[in-house]
């Protein structure tokens, strides 16, 4: 692909991407699609759509590099179809649940052209995986084989060959011998695997995976080295790794963490602390996490630790200082980087974790709950003065961001919008319904008013089905009611994925790979076709009939008592302190705003919320996430 075709795009936009671990592979060509019309200003996405996000930024940084941006990122598509399993490798004691887990995930019985295998085909699927596996619990543990096979020998002498007039089972029978000896030393193979398996996935920060290789030197790339790798290579960038500062470009940098819109790329992406069990945006903000070096060494090159160690975050004030110096002086422990010198690959890692496949990433923080009676309120946002000596800091374990927000479809969002802000999201066909050979047909994006309003349906026939609903409401209920919303379900391109394609299905042939980039081409020029007036005019239409739900709602509380409390308060005592003159402004402007919203009562023939689009959002104050 030609570096002129990406030249000099004179339009903007925005694109979040969700997740879907293997079905990561449809973003590229859909994000070199967009890139031919569009600078890409704020890219966002949890898991595989953070690892695409997190190229696309690249790419978007990298554009006028040459051997670098879009055009590599166009090459991308190629490389996985043949090295989408080797980037996951084991670590060495992992690799037997792994190599299971390959058996039952890998095509078995599927055609090669992606149709839907028949029931007989299913059933010797089934067979073949179970002998398979079987094997494979004998390879592993023949020992717990042999001791199980000899047990259910001596167990059938006792129920059927020892003397007795009871005896359940005529002698001399040679097969159920056989059989029962097998049976007993498959079942002992299988709760010692179970039993270590368990243990070497939690010994391996709860996944397989690591994302490093498994044995050094390695011939085949393993993910996360890869990945930082290709980072480089897209964005132009030789030496140290690409961080978020690269992507933000010149400027103040508490400006920049404070504004996103004063950076020239902005990515984003979602992970969850399933310490605090809570979703987090990174980069954050915050500044309370630490890493420990050597641990982190596990899961990052040599060059990306070496990065944040000489990186820290500039401490704010005195007391912060002393605080960090005492981490740092008596433990191991280092602090985060600030967010503009966060390396990227850090965050798309962090966002990748799927768990039990791909291993979750232990960060530190001071566990302040025991001590909360403590805490000094004096000031806003200040954690509490550190103890003597150094706090001791507990582990806040970060895994996928799809856990707590597959699909941040609510990024970059505001009450009007600034430039198109597509979405590519990720959908189940129904069961047993095959992709079109067409894939346009296998490519959603609504054209008209009124479309993608209906929830999806989920049919719940069985005991494991409702249950898997159930793991999936809590996971995407957020996410699928806010898609929902007019101004959202406009520019969300839904792609149609079968049993067969993404997900888990990291044995996927190429073919079937280049089935779903070209799926990916197609959604990258079907968001295109928005109707970008439309669009304004719908979320104009939501928002002025929130404004004056919300406002109206605020100015009868507020005429109502609120106004005589504020003016007796004394802002200087207390909490959150402010001086007079900030209240005086305040109430002021306060006043001025209620003016206005009384002023609409005037006008009863044009109400603002005269028969707004539907479904009506809420307007409401909740944690940035």
């Amino acid at each position: 692909m030609q570096p002129s075709a990406f030249s000099d795009p004179k339009l903007e936009c925005d694109i979040i991407m969700k997740g879907g671990i293997t079905s990561g592979v449809v973003y590229p060509l859909a994000v070199v699609e967009l890139a031919k019309t569009y600078r890409l200003r704020n890219i966002g996405g949890t898991s595989a759509g953070a690892i695409a996000a997190a190229l696309a930024a690249a790419a978007e940084h990298g554009r006028s590099h040459p051997g670098g941006g879009f055009p590599k990122l166009a090459e991308l598509p190629e490389f996985l179809a043949d090295h989408l399993k080797l980037l996951f490798q084991p670590s060495p004691k992992t690799r037997p649940p792994f190599s299971l887990l390959l058996t039952w995930i890998s095509p078995g019985g599927e055609e090669e052209d992606g149709k839907e295998p028949g029931r007989l085909a299913k059933v010797l699927a089934f067979l073949k995986k179970l002998a398979i596996s079987a094997l494979k619990l004998i390879r592993f543990h023949p020992i717990a084989f042999l001791l199980g096979a000899l047990l259910g020998i001596a167990l059938f002498w006792l129920v059927a060959d020892y003397p007795s007039e009871g005896q359940l089972i005529r002698p001399r029978a040679m097969t159920l011998r056989v059989l029962f000896a097998l049976f007993w030393g498959l079942l002992v193979a299988l709760l010692v695997f179970a039993w270590r398996a368990v243990k070497a996935i939690q010994g391996n920060a709860f996944g397989m995976c690591s994302g490093m290789p498994a044995h050094e030197p390695s011939r085949d790339p393993a993910l996360t080295p890869w990945l930082a790798g290709l980072l480089d290579q897209v964005a132009g960038k030789t030496g140290a790794p690409l961080i978020f500062g690269d992507l933000w470009g010149a400027g103040d940098r508490v400006a920049q963490e404070e504004d996103p819109r004063l950076r020239a790329i902005n990515l984003e992406v979602m992970t969850t602390n399933l310490t605090y069990g809570a979703p987090v945006r990174l980069p954050t903000r915050s500044r309370e996490l630490f890493f420990h070096p050597e641990e982190l060494r596990r899961f990052f090159p040599e060059n990306v630790v070496r990065w944040m160690e000489e990186h820290p975050f500039p401490p704010r004030n005195e007391r912060e200082r002393r605080h960090i110096q005492r981490i740092v002086t008596e433990t191991p422990f280092r602090p985060m980087p600030a967010p503009a010198d966060l390396p990227v690959v850090v965050a798309a890692r962090m966002s990748l974790s799927f768990p039990v496949l791909i291993s979750a990433i232990p960060l530190y923080a001071v566990d302040w709950t025991p001590r909360e009676d403590e805490r000094d309120e004096s000031e806003e946002g200040e954690e509490p003065a550190a103890p003597d000596p150094a706090p001791e800091l507990a582990p806040c374990w970060f895994s996928d961001g799809g856990i707590s927000s597959n699909f941040p479809v609510h990024f970059f969002d505001g009450l009007l919008p600034m430039r198109p802000a597509f979405g590519i999201n990720l959908r189940p066909l129904k069961k047993g319904q095959e992709p079109d050979p067409d894939e346009g047909e296998n490519v959603w994006f609504p054209s008209r008013a009124g479309e993608a309003v209906l929830p999806v349906w989920t049919p719940i026939t069985s005991l494991f089905g409702f249950l898997g609903t159930i793991v999936r409401t809590m996971q995407n209920w957020s996410d699928n009611t806010q898609m929902r919303l007019p101004g959202y379900r406009d520019r969300v391109a839904h792609i149609y994925l079968s049993e067969q394609e993404g997900g888990m299905n990291l044995s996927m042939p190429r073919r079937r790979v280049e089935r779903l980039t070209r799926r990916g081409r197609i959604a990258g020029q079907k968001v295109q076709t928005l109707d970008w007036d439309g669009h304004r005019w719908t979320r104009y239409r939501s928002a002025v009939a929130q404004l004056e739900e919300r406002l109206g709602q605020m100015e009868e509380i507020y005429s109502g008592g609120f106004e005589d409390f504020l003016d007796a308060h004394n802002s200087k005592q207390g909490r959150y302190r402010r001086p007079d003159a900030w209240k005086k402004y305040a109430m002021q402007a306060t006043a001025d705003l209620m003016a206005v919203v009384r002023s609409w009562r005037a006008h009863p023939k044009y109400r603002l919320r005269d028969k707004p689009p539907k479904p009506e959002p809420e307007l409401r104050i909740s944690p940035r996430r």
